[in-house]
């Protein structure tokens, strides 16, 4: 699979090094310090796959990739992918929201998507309703 961030970390030094994989799926990451690594295949859409203790000159690894499905992928969304789901009674109304509430929330994330209690936001009662 093409495009996929593939990464090793040395948890010992607190670094990590990414490649992408090439159009045939193959990776190299070199320049690694000499010991093993846990090692992370990730693309949008899929699930992240994990290989632990993987030894600095292993040629044999590989990943196979599921789609990401349910919280796996709603967890997976950017932080602005929300904002165009939210209707506005007037363009006044969307641009105080994107100053004033994305100022301190980011969109697209997982609190900002699941209602809160109600008060939560009393300031913005009426300006925007999520949509249906």
């Amino acid at each position: 699979m093409e495009g996929v961030t593939v990464s090793a970390f040395d948890e010992d030094r607190q670094k990590s090094t990414s490649v992408f994989s090439q159009a045939d799926g193959s990776f190299a990451i070199n320049g690694l310090r000499d010991a093993a690594h846990s090692v992370r295949a990730r693309l949008m859409g899929q699930v992240d796959e994990w290989l632990e203790d993987v030894e600095v000159g292993m040629t044999d690894v590989s990943f196979k990739m599921q789609p990401a499905t349910g919280r796996d992928l709603q967890n997976q969304r950017p932080d602005n992918s929300a904002f165009s789901m939210l209707k506005f009674d007037s363009i006044k109304d969307k641009e105080n929201c994107k100053l004033m509430c994305t100022g301190c929330h980011q969109a697209g994330t997982v609190g900002f998507r699941t209602t809160g209690r109600l008060g939560d936001h009393d300031h913005a009662n009426g300006r925007f309703r999520r949509s249906e």
